[in-house]
């Protein structure tokens, strides 16, 4: 049995920005996941819930999910009608429809049907010894899955039994998406004044994907472990991922030093007003090789290291070999260097001696594990100050430009716009 929001229907079509094939999306109509959802009806069915998007995240993982590049070795079909390759992974809408099951377990956590929520893609199989011990989906022994991206290899054949499909289609669409009752979070109602304030939670997931970050480098426990709170560290990207590392970091040790390092003299400018970052601690990076040592010392002084360098450039800007020199020459002992890449760097050789001996070590913040409570609470307390930093990509699903501006990773778009977070709005939200 499934309960429906008054004046909510449930499409089996709906018009959608999805890929057709590798690198290429458009926008039309195309199959709901209203199968998932009345197959997961029963008691034992996990995709349950029912949630409208209302605003959508711009950001780079649904181009990778859409070239195959992630989850690594996707299998995604883009061709088959019947499993299209919806976008968007990064969302807040309204839940309309529920499972009787869903619903007794969304009452428990304080969420009713109507309810604005912030929804958590990445899902694991639920039954493994890490799933039922409360693991995050990605340490899923079959192999997660993420609604809006695809699914590992492996996991495609647990998604496929509970599903009917390999992968679950995303929140580009006027109809909806599926997710189990535990991977959608509330967002309190007085922190949503406008679209613009509900547009900030469509960064939950970028926010949460910060704090795993700043968890598994050690950023949370440092003061405890090294006896000081002012940290040096070099955020490489001062773009979106760039900004929610700097903010989640300063809302865990507000005396880090944050030096900051991009291609863009606006984006600087923007993220040195937003964080008050004085001009010696920017680097305006030019040419290749930029981070050799002898061009960190130019900028920031010769006996400048860093106890956490932070790569949120995007995939490809850095090298495995220019990590591994970085880790070596630029990162101080007991330090770390920690990439926001989706599909890996050759080449890293986080083995070296030198790094070893120096305690030093190379890691992957790439998930947002189980910090969405944290975030949407972040997003909450802190919206008058990051709120500017959204812009709108009007006209949402209306607009056909949309379909290129994701399936490149609006790098074009990003160009020649002002601001940091980019947004659609893909059905009303009526607040």
């Amino acid at each position: 049995m499934i309960e429906l929001l008054e004046g909510e229907k449930l499409f089996k079509t709906a018009n959608s920005l999805f890929f057709y094939k590798k690198g290429r999306a458009t926008i039309g109509p195309a199959r709901t996941p209203y199968d998932i959802l009345f197959r997961n009806a029963g008691k034992q069915g996990r995709w349950n819930v029912a949630v409208k998007p209302l605003v959508v995240g711009l950001c780079p993982s649904d181009m990778a999910g859409g070239m195959l590049e992630f989850p690594p070795s996707s299998t995604r079909s883009l061709s088959d009608p019947k499993n299209p390759a919806v976008a968007g992974h990064e969302f807040v809408g309204r839940v309309i429809a529920a499972s009787k099951t869903a619903c007794g377990e969304l009452r428990r956590r304080g969420i009713s049907l109507g309810d604005l929520v912030a929804g958590d893609i990445n899902v694991g199989c639920g039954f493994c010894s890490q799933c039922k011990r409360g693991d995050p989906a990605v340490y899923c022994l079959q192999g997660a899955t993420f609604a809006g991206v695809g699914s590992s290899p492996h996991g495609a054949d647990w998604v496929q039994r509970q599903t009917g499909r390999p992968h679950v289609p995303g929140a580009y669409t006027e109809g909806f998406i599926v997710l189990p009752a535990s991977n959608v979070h509330k967002v309190p109602r007085q922190a949503v004044k406008n679209v613009k304030a509900l547009a900030l939670f469509c960064q939950a997931d970028a926010v949460a994907c910060a704090k795993t970050s700043c968890n598994i480098m050690g950023l949370v426990t440092f003061k405890q472990m090294r006896g000081f709170d002012n940290p040096s560290v070099l955020v490489i990207g001062a773009g979106r991922l760039g900004t929610w590392h700097i903010a989640v970091i300063k809302d865990i040790l507000p005396n880090a030093r944050i030096f900051v390092a991009d291609i863009k003299q606006a984006n600087l400018k923007s993220i040195a007003s937003l964080f008050g970052i004085s001009k010696n601690r920017q680097y305006y990076v030019r040419g290749k090789h930029s981070f050799l040592r002898r061009h960190i010392e130019n900028v920031f002084g010769k006996n400048k290291f860093f106890d956490f360098i932070i790569d949120t450039a995007g995939h490809g800007v850095l090298t495995g070999r220019a990590i591994t020199d970085m880790i070596l020459l630029n990162v101080a002992p007991g330090g770390r260097f920690w990439t926001t890449s989706h599909t890996g760097i050759p080449g890293v050789d986080a083995g070296h001696p030198m790094i070893l001996l120096g305690s030093k070590s190379f890691g992957n913040g790439l998930s947002p594990q189980n910090n969405f409570p944290y975030a949407v609470d972040f997003l909450a307390k802190y919206a008058k100050q990051y709120i500017h930093c959204l812009a709108e990509l009007p006209n949402g699903l209306a607009d056909k430009r949309l379909a290129r501006i994701v399936a490149t990773g609006g790098s074009g778009h990003k160009r020649k716009e002002s601001g940091i977070i980019f947004y659609s709005i893909v059905n009303q939200p009526n607040l």
